[in-house]
């Protein structure tokens, strides 16, 4: 084991079992809801966009703004879950949504990996999936270490192969902290599921795009979850549609007739799903 990932493993070993994930939030411990005090700061401690949202769900929000604090939303979300199906080209009854991707990590990771799971994740990577997998789960996780040396690219072979001994993969394309995005993923994923020439343990691949439309040329794996079973795509709009406050959140798999029972009702607020029906319609 090389010095940066016994780093990791000495990082993981002690942080404490009850500690939540950090995602930063200090500046609210400063602020508090004072947001003439908020004003005056440089909140660099969270990642949201420094953008608002589009002008159509800035209107719908103020429009029906009273009817947005005293009513109840749709219960299972349906109108916006039959605008994410039509928007980007899946099948309705393989979407699911709820209050942001951390919501939908939670409700659906602890169904598909148990104790005895082996599970791969990029490193490094959003640290809510390394959270879950050892303090909520407690499965076994592998680092497939990404170098900086090599600008944190992956490995495509490397990656299938060890991909291909464990029960699970987490992979987020763009990669979060790094940046950097993988073109070869469609590929990577339909080689770990080939079983043409030897099995795979594989069983679930998940993979994180919140920041995958920040690219325009860049392919979305959504669609091909209707040709692979075991692949889930997750996707906040927190960061592209600037809807961090809001927590609005999808995945997209085959598996989400199975997954959709551990989503609480009314997941999204109905601010949450106003919003969320106006910028997915607003290219």
């Amino acid at each position: 084991m090389d010095q940066h990932a016994e780093s990791i493993q000495a990082d993981i070993a002690a942080e404490d079992e009850d500690d939540l994930c950090y995602h930063g939030g200090q500046s609210w411990d400063t602020s508090r809801f004072d947001f003439e005090v908020r004003d005056s700061l440089i909140v660099a401690d969270v990642l949201d966009s420094p953008f608002p949202p589009c002008p159509e769900a800035l209107d719908v929000l103020r429009e029906q703004l009273v009817r947005s604090c005293q009513e109840s939303p749709p219960t299972q979300c349906e109108e916006l879950i039959e605008t994410i199906a039509s928007v980007r080209g899946v099948n309705a009854k393989h979407v699911a949504v709820s209050s942001g991707s951390s919501s939908l990590m939670f409700s659906f990771l602890p169904q598909l990996l148990n104790k005895d799971s082996k599970a791969l994740v990029l490193s490094p990577m959003y640290g809510e999936y390394s959270h879950i997998l050892t303090h909520v789960i407690g499965c076994h996780m592998t680092n497939f270490i990404l170098y900086q040396d090599d600008s944190f690219r992956i490995n495509a072979d490397e990656l299938v192969a060890q991909s291909r001994q464990h029960d699970a993969v987490i992979l987020i394309n763009p990669n979060s902290p790094t940046g950097v995005y993988c073109e070869k993923m469609e590929d990577i994923v339909r080689r770990i599921q080939d079983e043409s020439e030897s099995p795979t343990l594989c069983k679930m691949i998940w993979v994180d795009e919140t920041y995958i439309d920040y690219l325009p040329d860049a392919q979305s794996l959504e669609r091909l979850t209707a040709t692979t079973p075991s692949l889930i795509v997750c996707k906040s709009m927190s960061k592209c549609y600037a809807l961090s406050g809001l927590r609005v959140a999808y995945a997209v798999s085959q598996q989400i007739s199975e997954l959709r029972r551990f989503i609480p009702p009314w997941a999204v607020s109905l601010p949450g799903q106003l919003a969320a029906v106006a910028a997915l319609r607003n290219p």
